[in-house]
């Protein structure tokens, strides 16, 4: 892989204003992720392949959880955000969150017009942020400067953290300009407590069902939700 393809890479970051601490860790998992399947460029390669090698990081322990974090965040940024290509990326450290197709995601955002709803549903569906984590979120946990959100360890999961991508982000940014929440990112309607899980699970349920998408992953919110 030629010089040109990293340059790109960084160029894309700055772009989105990502910092440098950042684009450093990206590129270096990027770097990694490309000598380990030389000479297969990465748009050859399948889901499978990706989980593989997630999978070789995981057994290897040659390094922090930390690298292992930003691995999936710089892959869900090369094949989501610069091939337009989202896959179900996950670590064994994260639980795994169906990730929509952009069209679809637009559809189930687009649905509601509650900002608080609609910034839930995007860190959910576009950042992989699972619905237990999500309610667990306090305002300082969101860090738009480096584009990640730092997730306390629910359900016996350590602390961990996860990309935040742009739209996720301007949704989010909205909805705080809005509610301002002090405590917790989404704050429950009883003063000092956050949005309940089931709160939270039925918000998704009823945005799936209104815009009209069907298949496994709204099946297996209508069970999470019961």
């Amino acid at each position: 892989m030629n010089e040109g393809f990293f340059a790109s890479i960084r160029r894309e970051l700055k772009r989105r204003r990502y910092d440098r601490p950042t684009i450093d860790a990206f590129l270096r998992s990027l770097r990694s992720f490309v000598v380990y399947f030389h000479p297969c460029h990465p748009r050859e390669l399948s889901e499978t392949d990706i989980r593989s090698y997630l999978s070789y990081l995981a057994r290897s322990r040659t390094g922090p959880v930390q690298t292992i974090t930003h691995a999936v965040a710089a892959l869900r940024f090369l094949y989501g955000e610069v091939y337009g290509e989202p896959m179900l990326i996950r670590s064994r450290y994260g639980r795994r969150t169906p990730i929509f197709e952009r069209d679809k995601l637009l559809s189930v955002i687009t649905s509601i017009e509650n900002p608080k709803h609609r910034a839930l549903l995007a860190l959910v569906y576009s950042a992989g942020v699972g619905p237990d984590e999500a309610v667990k979120l306090k305002p300082k946990d969101i860090d738009p400067n480096s584009h990640l959100i730092h997730l306390p360890g629910v359900g016996g999961r350590k602390n961990r953290t996860a990309a935040l991508p742009d739209g996720a982000l301007e949704e989010l940014q909205f909805y705080l300009k809005q509610f301002k929440p002090t405590r917790w990112l989404f704050e429950g309607q009883q003063g000092g407590t956050h949005l309940s899980q089931r709160s939270a699970l039925r918000i998704l349920r009823q945005a799936v069902t209104k815009a009209g998408i069907s298949g496994p992953l709204s099946s297996r919110l209508r069970r999470s939700a019961r």
